[in-house]
């Protein structure tokens, strides 16, 4: 496919404004650094499927569960990390096949690690997914939407009600696909590193549901 046909192809599945923004953001954050996102939510509960029968099993996940996932490295646990997330608070909820791991994700009712430095910050009655992972081997069989599904019982019994994520703007293919899930766009939020500092930015819906980006560069934190 190329350029043209892309771009017509992104304006008839997102629409116009989208088509041309998912370019204008690519070229901004290779200019300047700006990165810019795409804000979705969906109501918890509102997608089921079931794979009991394909054998596959939905439990929240202990440190124990983490440990003897981690002895196939195919599956990325990184053991130091999941310590730090569950003296957080968050939770993990895993996929088996027999007593095989086969995925894994993880939530949070307040905030979690991003990248370079920057955290997502959440609030009631939103929810927030992160480092979701699925084995090589069971992929293509829409076990990160099915665990997702799994764990909204958990948050719903806390009083938890929608869950809220984002998509890179420059990510085509997760755009397109979100298009037919149930992740509702809500709007926009980004930011950019300025001589080290965090700047950043939300249109008014996403400020008004708590989503926030904050920085954790140690050097910022002591100054």
């Amino acid at each position: 496919m190329n350029r043209v046909n892309e771009f017509l192809h992104d304006c008839r599945h997102l629409g116009v404004m989208a088509g041309v923004f998912v370019r204008v953001s690519g070229l901004l954050q290779r200019v300047t650094g700006l990165r810019i996102y795409r804000i979705r939510c969906r109501t918890l509960g509102d997608f089921e499927k079931d794979l009991s029968a394909e054998g596959f099993t939905f439990r929240q996940l202990d440190i124990e569960d983490l440990e003897r996932g981690a002895t196939d490295p195919a599956l990325g646990i990184d053991l130091d990390q999941a310590r730090r997330a569950f003296e957080r608070g968050d939770v993990a909820f895993g996929a088996y096949d027999g007593e095989i791991l086969a995925g894994y994700n993880w939530r949070t009712e307040k905030e979690a690690p991003d990248f370079d430095d920057v955290w997502i910050q959440v609030r009631k009655p939103y929810r927030y997914g992160y480092a979701a992972f699925v084995h090589p081997s069971y992929r293509r069989r829409s076990l990160n939407a099915i665990l997702s599904s799994f764990s909204d019982a958990y948050f719903r019994s806390r009083g938890f009600v929608y869950d809220i994520g984002y998509v890179d703007t420059r990510n085509r293919q997760a755009l397109l696909t979100g298009s037919r899930k149930r992740m509702v766009p809500i709007g926009y939020a980004g930011y950019i590193r300025i001589a080290g500092r965090l700047f950043s930015f939300r249109t008014r819906a996403v400020r008004a549901t708590g989503f926030r980006w904050v920085d954790r560069k140690p050097e910022n934190l002591r100054s």
